[in-house]
């Protein structure tokens, strides 16, 4: 019981609040994510979360937003944590760190290795075993 808002013999109408029960273990932590990493998130996957009050703990993916934020085109996500001892307080804001797919990618150092290919396409060029000039489409991860 976190908040009582009424006392010993006071009336009470039909549909009144008379207090606040707040069920802290397992503890629910919200957060949004950007839309390029929803489809690289899974429910059932383990997160860490950075507590304000320098504390981390793991927390479960159990929520996954099927629609984006109108306005700001992210996605909600749910996480659950253990809360047995009670020291996570409700309202306490976190650093949650979401374990994603990961992309394979090979750093280019250079920008001046790209270039387009006929089609319009980024890609590199590259010399094969029988010394032509081949093009590679590629994508840019970041």
């Amino acid at each position: 019981l976190s908040d009582l808002s009424v006392e010993e013999g006071q009336y009470v109408s039909s549909n009144e609040n008379v207090g606040l029960f707040l069920k802290l273990d397992p503890i629910k932590i919200k957060a949004e994510i950007p839309e390029k990493y929803v489809g690289r998130a899974h429910l059932g996957s383990v997160a860490t979360a950075a507590l304000s009050n320098g504390r981390e703990i793991e927390a479960m993916i159990t929520y996954l937003a099927p629609s984006a934020n109108t306005t700001t085109r992210t996605f909600a996500v749910e996480l659950e944590a253990m809360n047995k001892d009670g020291l996570i307080v409700e309202g306490q804001t976190a650093e949650i760190s979401l374990p994603l797919d990961a992309i394979p990618a090979t750093k280019i150092t250079v920008s001046s290795c790209l270039t387009f290919g006929d089609d319009g396409s980024i890609g590199i060029k590259a010399v094969d075993e029988k010394d032509t000039v081949r093009f590679h489409p590629i994508s840019l991860v970041r």
